[in-house]
């Protein structure tokens, strides 16, 4: 059985799924957390990778909270920000 061993402070997590001809592929994913204040910083705990959307409350009557790490049409970073607001 293929297993990921990670050795970054990041969490990690792999996933298959074909490619554009079928073929069976194999993707990694890594997601890193941080702090935001005078300088980025790592957080204390790594939130793992999401596999499918979340939402804030009932899907057809919320927005998203967070969208999914894996599949294939993510060609770039995703940065998400969460936080209070402050007046």
């Amino acid at each position: 059985m293929l297993q990921l061993k990670n050795n970054t402070p990041f969490a990690a997590d792999m996933a298959l799924f074909p490619d554009e001809h079928g073929i069976d592929t194999l993707y990694l994913i890594v997601k890193a957390s941080f702090k935001i204040g005078q300088q980025w910083t790592l957080a204390d705990k790594q939130l793992p990778p999401v596999a499918i959307d979340e939402y804030w409350g009932e899907p057809e009557k919320s927005s998203l909270k967070s969208v999914s790490d894996f599949h294939i049409g993510k060609p770039t970073t995703d940065i998400l920000m969460q936080g209070p607001c402050i007046r």
